[in-house]
């Protein structure tokens, strides 16, 4: 049996305006929750561009045994670990009509078992109720054209800053058959923390509206999968972006 880890983070590189660091100040910080789950597979969000953020990103994930999956882009990126896991294919898709909401999907094989995932790293449109509909859509399109790239129906792993607190979950993901991986965790860890901190780093939110706390990262999983979520985790301390680094350890 193989137990893999896979991360999830919006990283918010190039907010500059409320960071207590700059970008290369905080690879330390990316690098230390990396170290910390030491995930086969990082779905990375708000990456950055250019010669300033992104080649940076790339040779701290080196340094942990992570390489950059081809054809990402527009900020989403899919880093993995060839020791754990095999590349098998790898691209990005936009999620509207004008291009500006993007995922970086892979589909990978894991070594030691041989089971074969696809993963996506999502990151929907922001705002309030008022963009509600446009996540639903941004989502709805996601699995549609998952269906076109995954026709095997191998088991799906969708994780990401989904700005919706679950509502996206509950409208689009579970009707179709997939679960949040928080539900059906075997065992948790800071689940009563907000995953998004409201633009702070200086210290992480503790939720006292809800028991599991105010939830914009999420790892949707095919129902398949339902069983074999062994833990579910996220990293709330000072963080290098104002959301949690969030792991799922799957048994394969």
């Amino acid at each position: 049996m193989s137990v893999l880890t896979i991360a999830s983070q919006n990283l918010a590189a190039e907010a500059k305006s409320w960071q207590r660091k700059t970008f290369a100040g905080r690879l330390d910080d990316i690098g230390d929750g990396i170290a910390y789950y030491r995930p086969g597979v990082f779905l990375a969000q708000e990456t950055g561009g250019g010669l300033l953020y992104l080649p940076r990103l790339d040779r701290e994930m080196k340094r942990h045994g992570l390489r950059r999956a081809p054809h990402g882009g527009r900020w989403r990126h899919i880093y993995y670990n060839p020791d754990l896991v095999r590349r098998n294919r790898s691209g990005l898709m936009s999620l509207n009509r004008l291009g500006t909401k993007h995922a970086a999907w892979l589909d990978f094989t894991d070594r030691l078992s041989d089971e074969r995932l696809f993963a996506t790293s999502v990151h929907l449109s922001q705002g309030n109720e008022s963009k509600a509909q446009t996540r639903y859509r941004e989502g709805e399109t996601l699995l549609r054209k998952t269906a076109h790239l995954n026709p095997r129906k191998y088991p799906e792993i969708h994780g990401g800053d989904f700005n919706s607190h679950g509502l996206v979950g509950r409208v689009v993901f579970e009707p179709r058959h997939y679960v949040d991986a928080l539900d059906v965790a075997s065992t948790t860890k800071h689940k009563g923390y907000n995953t998004y901190n409201g633009r702070s780093t200086v210290k992480p939110i503790h939720s006292t509206q809800q028991i599991d706390g105010d939830h914009d990262d999420h790892f949707y999983v095919s129902s398949a999968l339902k069983p074999f979520i062994a833990h579910w985790s996220q990293r709330p301390t000072v963080v290098p972006s104002d959301h949690n680094l969030i792991a799922i350890k799957v048994r394969l």
